[in-house]
């Protein structure tokens, strides 16, 4: 019987995740925390809902004004939260009334 090369957890997990399909539900995970963390505390008030399905976030912000300003500030949003989860995580950002 041969014996196997010994691997750390942490160099087995992202192979398991991957293998198991659940990659991409752990970065939404994490997209969905660096949202919270980037979004303040007095403008996450007017925010209602906020999902993510493919590569999509999708706000239901409840003040026009916040969300023309938030829509300004797309390409920004998506580039601080795939700074803080996997590269390609966040492509689109909705923001609906």
């Amino acid at each position: 019987m041969k014996r196997n090369e010994l691997k750390s957890i942490g160099e087995l997990l992202p192979l398991v995740l991957r293998e198991n399909g659940l990659a991409e539900g752990l970065s939404y995970v994490e997209a969905r925390k660096a949202w919270d963390n980037i979004i303040p505390d007095a403008i996450r008030g007017y925010i209602r809902h906020v999902s993510i399905a493919n590569h999509c976030l999708t706000a239901h912000v409840t003040s026009a004004a916040l969300r023309h300003e938030l829509f300004l500030n797309r390409k920004k949003l998506i580039a601080d939260i795939n700074a803080k989860t996997m590269p390609g995580t966040i492509t689109e950002i909705k923001l609906l009334s």
